[in-house]
């Protein structure tokens, strides 16, 4: 069962293979690899890694898949956020169970983006253009560039 594979609870590294321990930064815990600094943060108040710990730039991509799959059930572009965790599982082609941004690989976080992006685009253009348009302060400076339109995607 994934939720006891050690790697996606966050006590082993994905890259190294080796345990990671606790660390405190700005009074919140965290597990992290001792050897490439990975890390994921802990639910408050304990020691449980809230995924598989991560480097920075799978860190900001999780944060990218989250921020436009989000969008799309805070502004009712599903019925739910269940529904939308749903329709996205289903697009994913993966069990509604293991749809976890913490534990998605870069892969399927991108995957995930793309996905979204194209939702919001069809069927609420001006929330795209107005998200688009957002600096994402956990982004680096030079953002991941996302193609807008089919046109974009198969010159890629």
């Amino acid at each position: 069962m994934a939720r006891q594979d050690p790697i996606l609870r966050g006590l082993v590294c994905p890259y190294c293979k080796i345990e990671t321990v606790i660390v405190t930064k700005r009074g919140s815990k965290f597990r992290q690899c001792p050897q490439c600094s990975a890390s994921v943060k802990c639910h408050p108040g304990t020691e449980t890694a809230m995924g598989a710990v991560a480097s920075i730039e799978h860190r900001r991509l999780r944060y990218e898949a989250h921020r436009w799959f989000d969008a799309i059930w805070k502004n009712k572009l599903k019925k739910s956020r269940f529904n939308a965790y749903s329709w996205l599982s289903l697009k994913l082609r993966m069990n509604k169970d293991a749809v976890h941004f913490s534990q998605m690989d870069e892969k399927d976080c991108l995957r995930a983006i793309e996905i979204c992006r194209n939702l919001i685009q069809e069927k609420a253009p001006d929330l795209f253009q107005r998200m688009n348009q957002q600096d994402n302060p956990r982004m680096e400076s030079g953002r991941q560039k996302f193609p807008d339109s089919q046109s974009e995607k198969n010159s890629v």
